[in-house]
């Protein structure tokens, strides 16, 4: 069977000169024209950073970043400012947010170990544009949380900012916590055409969802939409739909100052810091996936210490917070004393 499929592929690519090095024509007409400029977003008030800080009631958050996979992507694939020979590998984070009064929350769930590497074998061979996941034994999150010593019990609450296969892998091992995600997002998961996410989520009992209508909150500085979550003004759940019908962010109020998750709202840090788009059929919606591009460069320049952090790159999180942020790198590498270190194997 794969035989035929590597033929039926060579043959393809023959007809698609160019596809394995520069970009063909087809893969041309995904480039996408810069839509225009939003002019009905709402403006932040002077004090909206100020206001920030006044309405927060409880401090001490802290937050960790879980690197649990790789996209293996060609780089215009994600930004016109890259090229399209790079091949990146870039991170598939998940966040744990730890809340002094409400216990810890995570952001994303990440790449699951049984995540398929692409949908289709044969769009795969043929289309390098297509994104490549990979995640080793033991990087998933729950793999982690344990040797970080947090059994999957101890989650309370699991904000989703899509439910892509990338930010849902490993839901159904945190049995206990409660979902929150928005209401579009979880009717758009239930019909999706890509198996592993609806079967992920009808294995998941509706009660245990907590979905909010995104259309109904008021606005929030730049944010169109946005609601907080737990009435103290530490987390703030934002629209930032256009990745999905219904992605959303999180604007985390830390000690050292904010951090918004942004999702696939921005897939790497040029989307937002200089408004690069990527390839047509990363985004469901190019009108609102464009608007939240500005709301989150608005949100920068209202709150300049703000650390916005794409779906897939750390660094952004890594520079603006130093220290004040844990990001566990995950490493397959095992340390041995000298007495624990294997013999050689001729």
């Amino acid at each position: 069977m794969r035989r035929s499929l590597l033929a039926a592929a060579g043959v393809l690519l023959a007809g698609c000169a160019g596809v394995g090095g520069a970009p063909s024509s087809i893969l041309a007409e995904r480039l996408i024209k810069p839509p225009p400029t939003p002019t009905d977003l709402p403006k932040p008030s002077r004090t909206f950073a100020l206001d920030l800080i006044t309405r927060r009631a409880a401090g001490g958050l802290s937050l960790e970043a879980y690197d649990t996979g790789t996209l293996h992507v060609r780089g215009e694939v994600v930004s016109a400012l890259k090229s399209w020979h790079a091949k990146l590998k870039l991170q598939v984070p998940a966040f744990l947010i730890r809340h002094p009064k409400e216990g810890m929350i995570l952001f994303d769930t990440g790449l699951s170990t049984t995540t398929q590497r692409s949908d289709n074998l044969l769009l795969e061979l043929v289309d390098p544009a297509q994104p490549q996941w990979t995640s080793k034994a033991g990087q998933d999150l729950p793999s982690q949380l344990k040797e970080a010593g947090i059994d999957s019990s101890e989650i309370r609450y699991i904000v989703l900012s899509s439910m892509r296969e990338e930010h849902i892998g490993t839901i159904s091992q945190f049995s206990s916590a409660t979902i929150i995600a928005t209401r579009v997002e979880y009717e758009a998961a239930k019909i999706n055409k890509n198996k592993e996410i609806s079967d992920k989520i009808a294995q998941i009992p509706e009660s245990r969802f907590k979905l909010i209508s995104m259309d109904e909150k008021p606005t929030l500085g730049p944010f169109v939409h946005a609601i907080d979550l737990f009435g103290d003004g530490t987390i703030y759940l934002t629209d930032l739909a256009g990745r999905t019908s219904g992605s959303m962010g999180a604007l985390v109020l830390l000690d050292p100052g904010p951090v918004m998750l942004a999702g696939d709202a921005a897939l790497v840090v040029d989307n937002y810091l200089d408004l690069a788009l990527p390839l047509r059929g990363q985004v469901e919606d190019l009108g609102l996936f464009w608007r939240s591009l500005h709301i989150l460069r608005a949100l920068r320049e209202a709150v300049p210490r703000t650390a916005v952090v794409p779906g897939h790159e750390l660094r952004a999180l890594r520079v603006a917070m130093n220290a004040s942020v844990l990001i566990r790198e995950f490493s397959v590498k095992r340390r041995f004393s000298r007495r624990e270190k294997p013999p050689r194997v001729r």
